[in-house]
């Protein structure tokens, strides 16, 4: 849901980074040969991100604003979540710039 948002949307602005946790990176590839994604995957076997954004479960997300300010929130996933991240990011593409 959030490579077709980022297809759909990256060229207003929206850009998404994906961030996989695996230990085994070959695990993630494989799935990622499956299902390819256009949005940017990056590894971190060691947990960092996931540190530093405090995160309390998987998957979760972050909607950033201009600004760098995390404005939205998501804890986990479900089907009907995709209406929700549209509204959301419609409402943050539509910001001024800083």
């Amino acid at each position: 849901m959030l490579d077709r948002l980022y297809r759909q949307r990256h060229r207003d602005g929206l850009e998404v980074l994906a961030i996989n946790v695996d230990e085994e990176r070959q695990e993630a590839e494989k799935f990622l040969e499956r299902r390819p994604h256009e949005m940017p995957v990056f590894f971190d076997p060691k947990g960092h991100a996931p540190e530093a954004f405090q995160v309390e479960a998987m998957p979760s997300s972050y909607l950033v604003d201009r600004r760098g300010r995390i404005r939205f929130k998501h804890v986990g996933y479900t089907s009907s979540v995709g209406a929700k991240y549209e509204r959301e990011v419609d409402a943050l593409l539509s910001e001024e710039p800083p």
